[in-house]
């Protein structure tokens, strides 16, 4: 079985995880909030695989990779929502893949080549970025939804673009 591994999939990447079960995929998902996790765990308990850890703190996180890689297989995909005070956690995952796509999800604000090039990805590692942005409704900017952030992810994995922008971006 595939095995995807996705940071953030409590919050706004539910519906992702819950698309990546659907499609086949054993999901190893990464959170904190137990009552969040367990509203998604719920919906498809066989595929999902709560791992809840602080991607912030480097050597619990690490383990936690190794721990969902040797209880699931290798990871095949690689969804990542993650916050600026946690620059160590996408080099730690992927520091420990061989032959995966990586889907980085990046703030409005990111500059996506800064980003990647703070990144060392080996030739094997299929980096991609989806770039969030917002919604003009009546004349006004707004946040995206986290159905329409999971909805753009689903789209930047089904696509396989190497860049892929959900909602607007820029001014």
């Amino acid at each position: 079985m595939r095995h995807a591994f996705v940071i953030g999939g409590s919050g706004m990447l539910a519906d992702t995880v819950l698309w990546l079960a659907d499609m086949g995929y054993s999901v190893s998902v990464i959170g904190r909030n137990e009552a969040k996790m367990e509203r998604v765990i719920r919906q498809s308990p066989d595929r999902l695989n709560p791992v809840f850890v602080d991607y912030r703190d480097n050597s619990r996180f690490l383990q936690s990779v190794r721990q969902a890689i040797a209880e699931r297989g290798k990871i095949d995909l690689v969804v990542a929502w993650i916050h600026s005070d946690a620059p160590d956690a996408l080099p730690i995952v992927i520091a420990e893949l061989h032959d995966a796509a990586v889907y980085h999800v990046l703030g409005s604000r990111a500059k996506r080549d800064d980003v990647k090039a703070d990144l060392l990805i080996p030739d094997t590692i299929r980096y991609h970025q989806v770039q969030l942005g917002h919604v003009v409704e009546q004349g006004s900017r707004r946040w995206l939804t986290h159905e329409e952030i999971s909805g753009g992810v689903i789209e930047a994995i089904q696509s396989e673009k190497s860049y892929h922008v959900v909602g607007m971006n820029g001014n």
